[in-house]
Formats: structure tokens, sequence, C-alpha cells
């Protein structure tokens, strides 16, 4: 074989394989950047509305019970709270209403839930209820994995700051007529703890 063609076939085979690296390297760059793009997203400020008068959850956290003033109890028709954990080891307290005995409201902290708001708004897509709605001048969002507002149960988070929520739970039953307004009943003892909690009862 001519020795000339063999020397043009390697420097061809060499030329060729630079291209296919260079090409290579540029697609191996390409998810990185897209990756630290979308970290920076995250990074930011959420969908969540701002706290502006943000509440130290503290006390909620050591001490549910104390969400609600004693003064308060009667005018929202409640027994005394009673505390207890919570599935996820986190301290709420339960109140009962002694009129309608399966009826109960709870309130307690969400410790994990540290971005505030914004991690509940990262579970929109997932829930079956998404509904923002004000708590004495606090946003908030009922929202729920499954819907059962129809049968006396709804969910409410309150943002106590951009950093920490309250979760407030309504069970109505038995015919009462909370039923038919199971999140206007919750969201009445939200404000209340709210107001509390902000040192106004």
């Amino acid at each position: 074989m001519n020795p000339r063609r063999v020397l043009a076939a390697g420097l061809t085979a060499l030329a060729a394989g630079a291209v296919l690296a260079g090409c290579s390297d540029k697609k191996t760059g390409q998810p990185s950047a897209s990756t630290g793009a979308a970290g920076s997203s995250s990074a930011s400020a959420g969908a969540a509305p701002r706290v502006s008068d943000p509440i130290d959850p503290a006390q909620l956290l050591s001490d549910p019970c104390k969400a609600l003033a004693d003064s308060q109890l009667s005018g929202l028709g409640l027994a005394t709270g009673e505390p207890e954990q919570a599935a996820d080891n986190v301290s709420r307290c339960v109140w009962k209403y002694p009129e309608y005995q399966f009826n109960t409201v709870s309130v307690e902290g969400a410790p994990s839930r540290t971005r505030g708001l914004d991690d509940i708004y990262e579970l929109k897509a997932q829930s079956a209820y998404f509904e923002e709605t004000t708590v004495a001048s606090h946003p908030g969002v009922f929202r729920s994995d499954s819907d059962q507002r129809s049968d006396g149960s709804c969910t409410l988070w309150v943002g106590l700051s951009d950093q920490a929520v309250m979760l407030v739970q309504g069970y109505f039953s038995g015919g009462s007529p909370q039923v038919a307004k199971s999140c206007e009943e919750t969201a009445k003892i939200a404000e209340a703890a709210v107001t509390t909690l902000k040192g106004g009862s």
C-alpha cells in the first residue's frame, strides 16, 4: 500500500475523532447549565404572599393550647383544649364543641415547613382543593390532598411568617350546622388563634 495513502487516512481519522470529542463535550455541558438555572430559581422567593407582620411561632410550637385564650372559648363554643401528639410527633391542641361531641378543631405548628407558605404552595398541583384566603391580615390557603369539605372537614394553613405556618383543621359531623360551613368555621378559629398569638386577646 502507498505510504502516502496510509498517512492521509490516519490524519483523516484523527480529525474525525477530534470533531466527535468536541461534540460530546458540548452535549455533556448542556445539562449542567440547565441544572444550575433550575437551582437558582428554586432558591428564590416562592409563589406564596409575603407576611408583612410576622409572628414568632415559638409559643405555638411549645404549647399549642395557648393559641386560644380562655376568654375566647365560650364565644367560639369550645371546651378547654387538650394537648396531643400528631402523627409526625408535633404537639397540637384539640378543642371539642360540647354541644356536638364529635365536632373538634385542632391547631398546631409545622416546624418542618421552614419556608412557610411557600412549602404549601409547592403542593398546589397535587391538591384536591387549593383556595387562597386572608386570616387576620395574614396570608392563608385552604388546602388538602382529599376534599372532604362537604362532609364537614376542612384544612387551613396560615402564614405566621415567611418561615413558619400554622395548621388549623376542623372536623364537624352529627348534623351540626358547622358541617355545611366547615371552612368558614375553621377560618374563625384560625383568626382567633392569630389574634392570640399576636398578643391581642
